[in-house]
């Protein structure tokens, strides 16, 4: 073996490290049933597939000769890798911002795709492979930066806080990651068809995604442990008289079983119904379980932000919380029958 005690130890723990966090991300999907889990399952399993692979080169003189040949006329290993990581980047994003798949995020994906698909054709060099590198770094960035801005609209502090160290941290890494890889390639490696070298290796991309393990392993999943309530903490509900209106809601689910959309719209007046909201806080309440920020709110319904935040606040009073998740986790386990 050619690798020295230390890389190999190194190697080893960012293995062990994203196969720890792929595991716990499947583990806390079967337990929560959150469309968060997969997506962290998506990513770092192609970080970890990307981990083994640079373990195999420092490892294996035979498959470093092999890969850096193969990379040279066709890297679509790496270009599979970058891709998987940049689909699942984007729905962890939607995920942590309540969001839906967008126009732009998909023309963003095709695009990045189309740039890995016919730069590598032009004939691979060093500022061809500088390039090829940066991309993902360039996507990555522009998202964060998205992100970043669409924190200020968020209610929620401390997710507020956690969300915006996460863009900031992707920012900064962002950099750092196109810079090793610049001083790597024009100064270590080698592009000549007869003695190709690569060094696959980059700390600041391992620092980064051990960022992300420990803010989603030790971090976000800490606090869905604290969340789930307790028997002391599950208050007793008292059964109510049965009366027109409660058989009137009994008889309602049968006819809509058969309209899915109707569904979703009764129970969302029910529950309106159930905190005496207003018309004009009920069209809000629409909004915000649609996941749009404030600044998206005032926008669709034509209203100042103040007026805006002034109709969260009621809302928020009349269910019993303080911070927006925690409304949508009351809606989501409101129980029409």
């Amino acid at each position: 073996m050619s690798i020295t005690l230390f890389p190999f130890l190194y190697a080893m723990a960012n293995v062990i490290v994203l196969t720890a966090v792929v595991s716990s991300a499947i583990c806390m999907f079967y337990l929560k049933k959150r469309s968060l889990y997969p997506h962290i399952v998506g990513l770092f399993s192609f970080y970890l597939i990307d981990a083994i692979i640079v373990f195999q080169l420092e490892c294996s003189p035979d498959f470093n000769a092999w890969y850096d040949r193969g990379f040279v006329y066709n890297p679509a290993l790496k270009t599979v890798i970058f891709m998987g990581s940049a689909l699942f980047v984007l729905l962890i994003f939607n995920d942590l911002f309540r969001r839906k798949v967008t126009r732009g995020q998909i023309v963003c994906f095709v695009l990045l795709g189309v740039y890995f698909l016919t730069l590598p054709l032009v004939g691979l060099n060093h500022t061809i492979a500088w390039f090829y590198f940066t991309a993902y770094q360039v996507f990555t960035l522009y998202w964060a930066l998205y992100g970043l801005k669409l924190t200020r609209d968020m209610e929620d502090g401390r997710r507020k806080k956690r969300i915006r160290l996460l863009m900031l941290m992707t920012i900064a890494f962002s950099f750092f990651i196109a810079l090793e890889d610049g001083i790597v390639i024009f100064n270590y490696d080698s592009y000549d068809v007869g003695g190709v070298v690569i060094h696959i290796r980059n700390i600041s991309e391992d620092f980064i995604r051990l960022f992300y393990s420990v803010v989603f392993l030790f971090g976000y999943l800490r606090d869905v442990f604290r969340e789930t309530p307790t028997a002391e903490s599950v208050p007793v509900e008292v059964e109510a008289p049965q009366d027109q209106e409660a058989v009137a809601e009994a008889e309602e689910p049968d006819v809509m079983q058969q309209l899915p959309d109707a569904v979703e719209e009764f129970k969302t007046m029910k529950f309106a119904q159930e905190l005496a909201l207003t018309s004009r806080e009920l069209e809000v309440f629409k909004e915000m379980i649609a996941g749009r920020s404030n600044q998206q709110i005032s926008e669709e319904l034509c209203i100042s932000m103040g007026t805006v935040k002034a109709h969260v606040h009621n809302i928020f009073q009349k269910a019993g919380v303080t911070h927006r998740y925690e409304l949508m986790r009351k809606f989501d386990a409101y129980d029409l029958t």
